[in-house]
């Protein structure tokens, strides 16, 4: 991850801040006065990325991070754009928004917190698009895009103040934990649990075989069960046989209880038939009398549909007598009706002649209220025309005197500037000259300022770098003489070992003798008693020493650098500062007097606009006035004509009115509402006798066509009625009925005529059934007997059923017996078994699961085995750094010891100037900056080796440099210098040295209790 980009809008101490990491170098220092929000860039990093801080503000809710300088319901948020390149070189750029809650007001003026929200894009073919949705963003982070978690960003990524050397302090616990994190192990976590899950189920089926095994009495007890079940198979042979003995004579009982059983069930139904045909004969003389009346049913059915015809026609002639006697009477009621109407019509006629006279009543009076009405208007046009000419003629008063005001004070701001004698119309533009001439004083002042400030900075900085070059001087000398002495003890220890090699051959030749090779000196190839080593520690003092000579050599290298760099910038500074100089002439006003001067030019400027801004302003009211007041004789003129008209249209409209019925409108208003209702009641009157007397001749009419009608029905109902009876009569005479009466009693419904049918076939059929069984039976046995014998042969076989019931019964106790010991020998034998295929097949991998779960000799769990590894070579690569920061003094050792199951991650100091261990405790403030930043680079470095797709290019430390002296500090710096071309190095710190050594500044000018915070960005020389 490398930052590009961030923008803190009302953050901390910033309203609107933009930091462009594209513009510092790759090494670049944060500075500033304390307080001035320099850690604060960090955390907005570190808030865009995971919406948390690092640090002392951990703590810290985003509220609270929300800048004091921001208005209420105003948007704060944090704008983070950075790139990711891949270990295969391709870069991708995102830019992550988080804002911070926010409250908002509604229009009723209820507030609520707005949570904060946040965005996540991705720059595709030059255009921004979204990367995920807003509740995926955590896990893209995490998992995909920095490939970290928070708690792993703020230890590799950036070091936050006062948890620089947590990772340092930290007990085997805790490191466990960390480096859980930052290494995961989560293909090799899930291969220890497979092979745990595999050995758990293998023991969970050991241990339930085993069980088994001794639940059922040992493997020991299955030939037992095999003689047992021997036994039990033969009783239940005999039992068997004897059960089918009694089968045989159970079915033989069964077949002649059968046989006995019908030949009683044949004697049963012979008598019962015998009784039942003497019922049916007792029946016979009832149903030939139904036969009978069936007959004569069918022959009065042929006659009926005469019967029914002269029925209807009769009832015809009924209906149509009684129709013509109401259409009669319903005649004379309504000629009646017509008649008492006819005599009134002449009332009806004056009725219609009052109503004309209404009308004419209601037109006159409905005329003269249009006309009362239109003189209202026309008295209230008058009326508003005499007020407007007087509103417009107060307002004219007004504008003319409020002309005349606006030219005064446009002359007195002319006298306070100094320009009068002249007209209101040019004082504007004498006005604007004259801010054009402080505009061009305020510029000259202001480059003057400028001027000033360069040269105060240049003289400061040329101080700095006097100082910087005495130190580098001095440094330079010390590590000379430094690398003379180590040189004068290198050839002292190469002069012992030369004058000990020389005095101890045979000790010098021992060290070359190997099993196999010749002796130089004796030409043996065996030596069991070469001569005891000596001069190893000789040895190992002159590498050592050697190393420290190389170490001198480099210190005096950087030192005479540094002192060509300090001295090149001293001399380009005083370059710099003669060539300000040169360009004001020698003539550089203090930085007071220049301030002092720019100020007096803004007062100047600022007043001169005012009055500017004052006379334009009433420049263009004067303007404006003007215009109005030359229109105001126009529309005077205008007005009073239109008041004159309204005056002429109301004496005129006043003339038209006729006052026979009064001048009150609401009165004639009345009297037209009353005139109005009784036309209304008397033409409701004319029109309901209208509808009456054409209703009564409608009826009269309609009722001597319905008589008419009527008749005609009369006269031929008559003739079907006789023509009926006389058919009827013809038809009776032919048959054995003396009347139609008679005829129509034998008449029988289809219910009746198909029971009694019914009932016909039901008894032949029955007698005729009945006689058949009689025939067929034939039996003479005695039913006495047969009942006896039939009872005999039941108890029989009821006995042998019982004996059946008790052999079966028994047979089936010793078969389940036998069954539930031959079902426990099977799981025993399966459970031995499988005993034996456990052990055999996953015995291996049970061994492994304990030995992974740390049921080991040592203790160790797989998993802390393997951070131990990672840890190993964090602390080889932190070595190289710590080693050369100390001055070959310190480096780390893994202490074997440690907690239970954590052996390995215990870190002690070894001290080469003490020829002991020490615990990182006992390090100096200086020393536990080295230490750290060596741990926290290392770290780096073999998280990116084994992450497989992490490649971390920048890092960001905040403070820690104040505790090294100057010699450590070097180191520090020329170790971060070393990973600069890998990596962006962002640092925070107050060490001057620093400021001198790091070219590239972004400086964060602290707060005021009226400004906000601001960032710029320096590159020095």
């Amino acid at each position: 991850m490398k930052p590009e980009k961030l923008r803190m809008v009302n953050f901390g101490p910033f309203r609107d801040e933009t930091v462009d990491f594209t513009s510092v170098s790759a090494m670049f220092l944060v500075t500033g006065k304390t307080g001035s929000g320099k850690t604060m860039i960090f955390d907005a990093m570190t808030f865009a990325l995971y919406g948390k801080y690092s640090g002392s503000r951990s703590k810290l809710t985003q509220e609270q991070m929300r800048s004091s300088f921001a208005a209420p319901g105003e948007q704060a948020f944090v704008e983070f754009t950075f790139s990711v390149t891949g270990h295969d070189g391709s870069t991708k750029k995102f830019r992550i928004r988080r804002t911070l809650p926010t409250d908002h007001t509604s229009k009723s003026g209820t507030v609520s917190k707005k949570p904060s929200e946040s965005s996540l894009q991705f720059l595709n073919g030059g255009k921004w698009q979204a990367y995920c949705d807003q509740k995926e963003i955590s896990d893209k982070i995490e998992k995909e895009i920095i490939r970290l978690k928070f708690s792993d960003f703020s230890k590799i990524v950036i070091l936050p103040q006062g948890e620089f050397a947590n990772f340092l302090r930290m007990n085997s616990n805790e490191r466990t934990e960390a480096l859980k994190t930052l290494f995961p192990q989560k293909e090799l976590d899930d291969l220890a649990q497979k092979i745990k899950n595999r050995a758990d189920e293998a023991q969970q089926q050991l241990s339930k075989a085993e069980d088994t095994i001794a639940d059922l009495g040992g493997a020991a007890n299955i030939p037992v069960l095999s003689e047992e079940i021997g036994k039990l198979s033969s009783e239940i042979g005999v039992l068997s046989e004897k059960s089918r003995k009694l089968d045989a004579k159970i079915q033989e009982s069964t077949e002649k209880i059968a046989r006995a059983d019908e030949r009683l069930s044949n004697t049963r139904k012979a008598a019962a038939a015998q009784q039942a045909v003497a019922r049916l004969e007792a029946e016979r003389a009832d149903i030939e009398r139904t036969r009978e009346m069936l007959g004569k049913a069918e022959r009065a059915s042929k006659i009926a549909p005469l019967i029914t015809n002269a029925g209807r026609a009769e009832k015809a002639l009924v209906d149509a007598k009684n129709d013509v006697s109401r259409a009669e009477a319903n005649l004379r009621d309504a000629k009646a009706a017509e008649q008492d109407l006819s005599a009134r019509e002449e009332e009806n006629e004056e009725k219609r002649g009052k109503i004309r006279d209404y009308e004419r009543d209601a037109e006159s009076t409905g005329a003269t209220i249009e006309k009362l009405e239109s003189l209202a208007k026309a008295e209230e046009e008058k009326t508003r025309a005499e007020n407007e000419l007087a509103r417009f003629r107060d307002a004219a008063a007004a504008d003319r005197r409020a002309l005349e005001t606006e030219r005064e004070a446009l002359l007195a701001i002319a006298e306070e500037s100094g320009i009068g004698g002249i007209s209101p119309e040019s004082v504007p533009q004498k006005l604007l000259e004259k801010v054009r001439d402080l505009e061009g004083e305020k510029h000259r002042s202001e480059t003057s300022l400028k001027t000033a400030r360069e040269a105060e900075k240049r003289r400061r900085q040329i101080g700095i770098l006097t100082e910087a070059e005495a130190d580098s001087a001095a440094e330079k000398e010390q590590a000379d003489r430094n690398l003379a002495a180590t040189k004068e003890i290198l050839e002292s220890l190469e002069a012992q070992q030369a004058a000990f090699e020389r005095n101890n051959a045979a000790s010098v030749l021992a060290r070359a003798l190997r099993p196999g090779i010749p002796c130089p000196v004796c030409g043996s190839k065996e030596h069991p008693f070469p001569a005891k080593e000596g001069g190893t520690s000789l040895e190992d003092k002159i590498a050592a020493q050697k190393a420290n000579v190389a170490t001198a050599e480099e210190k005096a290298a950087a030192a005479n650098a540094k002192l060509i760099s300090v001295k090149s910038t001293l001399d380009a500074e005083k370059a710099a500062l003669s060539q300000i100089e040169r360009d004001a002439d020698g003539t550089i006003p203090s930085e007071k007097e220049a301030e002092s001067a720019f100020g007096n030019a803004i007062a100047l400027l600022d007043d001169a606009e005012s009055r500017y801004s004052r006379a334009a302003d009433s420049a263009a009211k004067i303007s404006e006035l003007a215009e109005k007041v030359s229109g105001i004789a126009k529309t005077e003129s205008e007005l009073s004509i239109k008041a004159e008209k309204a005056a002429t249209i109301l004496q005129e409209t006043k003339k038209t009115i006729d006052g026979s019925h009064g001048t009150d409108k609401e009165s004639l208003k009345l009297r037209l509402e009353s005139i109005m209702a009784s036309i209304a009641e008397a033409r409701a009157q004319v029109e309901s006798f209208d509808d009456m007397i054409s209703a009564a001749r409608g009826t009269v009419k309609t009722d001597e066509a319905l008589l008419e009608n009527c008749g005609e029905r009369l006269a031929q109902a008559k003739a079907d009625a006789a023509e009926a009876t006389s058919a009827l009569d013809e038809k009776i005479a032919e048959t054995e009925f003396e009347s139609a009466d008679d005829a129509r009693k034998w008449l029988l419904g289809d219910g009746e005529k198909k029971a009694a049918q019914n009932r016909i076939s039901r008894w032949e059929s029955e007698l005729s059934a009945q006689n058949a069984i009689i025939a067929s039976v034939g039996s003479d046995d005695d039913e006495e007997s047969l009942a006896r014998l039939l009872s005999d042969l039941r108890d029989s076989r009821e006995k042998a059923r019982n004996e059946k019931a008790a052999a079966d019964n028994e047979k089936a106790e010793k078969t389940l017996e036998m069954e539930r010991m031959i079902d426990k020998r099977g799981i025993l034998s399966a459970a031995v078994e499988r005993r034996a295929r456990i052990e055999k097949e996953e015995g291996a991998a049970i061994r492994l699961s304990n030995d992974l779960a740390g049921k080991n000799p040592k203790k160790t769990q797989f998993s802390s085995w393997i951070l131990a590894m990672y840890f190993s070579e964090v602390v080889e690569f932190a070595n190289e750094r710590f080693f050369r920061l100390s001055g070959g003094r310190y480096m780390f050792r893994i202490e074997t010891g440690g907690s239970k199951g954590k052996q390995g991650l215990d870190i002690a100091i070894e001290d080469y100037s003490l020829g002991k261990t020490r615990p990182p405790s006992t390090l100096s403030g200086g020393e536990t900056f080295q230490a750290s930043i060596s741990l926290a680079l290392a770290l780096t470095d073999v998280v990116c080796n084994h992450s497989g797709g992490i490649r971390l290019d920048s890092i960001f430390i905040d403070e820690g440099f104040g505790t090294l002296d100057p010699e450590s500090l070097d180191k520090a710096l020329e170790t971060l210098t070393q990973i600069q071309g890998q990596r962006m190095v962002g640092l925070i710190s107050h060490v001057e040295a620093m400021e001198m050594e790091i070219k590239s500044h972004v400086v964060v000018d602290k707060a005021s209790e009226m400004h906000s915070s601001t960032i710029r960005i320096e590159n020095l020389g």
